[in-house]
């Protein structure tokens, strides 16, 4: 299989364990109600795991474990070091103000009903 369909199949895998289980869990602490201090700290905890996912897991988060693969330096050609673990998952965190505004609107449209 071509290692960019793999990454592709990895990323899927890794969004799919990280968003079910923190929806479940959101839809359980604010019983269908949510607040804005609940959803502040929800998206602060989906931050932190996505910065940290590969750091946790040794450079290998679930999905590139499932697919054989790992997280290299470039200029080394060997194992990602810790920042560099941590500084390749910013990208996606650049995504997170798109959810902050959903979370904002969402309690300025409730409190205007």
């Amino acid at each position: 299989m071509d290692i960019r369909i793999k990454r592709i199949i990895a990323a899927y895998v890794d969004a799919l364990f990280i968003q079910l289980p923190s929806m479940i869990i959101f839809g359980y602490l604010t019983q269908g109600r949510p607040t804005f201090a609940v959803s502040t700290a929800f998206i602060v905890a989906v931050v932190i795991i996505v910065l940290l996912r590969d750091v946790l897991c040794g450079g290998r988060s679930l999905g590139k474990r499932l697919l054989k693969l790992g997280v290299v330096s470039t200029k080394t050609n060997s194992k990602a070091n810790i920042m560099q673990l941590v500084l390749r998952n910013v990208p996606m965190i650049l995504l997170m103000p798109i959810e902050i505004l959903f979370v904002i609107i969402q309690f300025l449209v409730l409190k205007v009903l």
